[in-house]
């Protein structure tokens, strides 16, 4: 199975961090649209979607945490419907802070790598061997993609 998102280049600190804000704007919906379905075909409500991208940000946080901390983690995998079903109830209005939160943390961690650490490697059990600059491609494009589809629900602001 290719890994997902190897197409992109490997997301530095100042990329990350540059995307953060429009990745989170996507986070702030309205009341009226949070339980309506995100896509056709799929259970999730775009509530759920947005909670999803959110708190998939932390578990990839994880990933590269572990991957820095020891030689070849187990990164486990992430059952998104199963993720998404048992995520725990929260107010909307704290996703985009928690996924900021994590970029923020990441971005630090990414601009103080040391030398050779993007070669550093970890084991998925659906994706065999990936390197941390894998795991920065995946997390970069899974975070842009769930924007990009929450972006036809995002609040508008009131004209002034």
């Amino acid at each position: 199975m290719s890994l997902p998102f190897a197409y992109l280049d490997v997301p530095n600190a100042a990329a990350l961090l540059a995307a953060g804000p429009g990745i989170a704007d996507a986070l702030i919906l309205p009341e009226s649209v949070l339980d309506q379905p995100w896509a056709p075909g799929k259970a999730w409500t775009v509530g759920e979607m947005a909670w999803h991208l959110a708190d998939v940000e932390s578990a990839m946080l994880d990933r590269v945490r572990r991957v820095l901390a020891m030689d070849e983690p187990v990164l486990p995998s992430i059952p998104e419907d199963l993720w998404v079903r048992y995520l725990p109830r929260r107010p909307i209005a704290t996703a985009a802070p928690w996924f900021t939160a994590n970029r923020t943390v990441l971005g630090d961690l990414v601009r103080n790598l040391p030398p050779g650490a993007l070669a550093r490697r970890g084991a998925h059990p659906e994706f065999g061997a990936m390197t941390l600059a894998d795991i920065l491609r995946h997390l970069h494009g899974h975070a842009l993609h769930h924007a990009a589809q929450l972006s036809p629900w995002r609040q508008s602001t009131p004209a002034c």
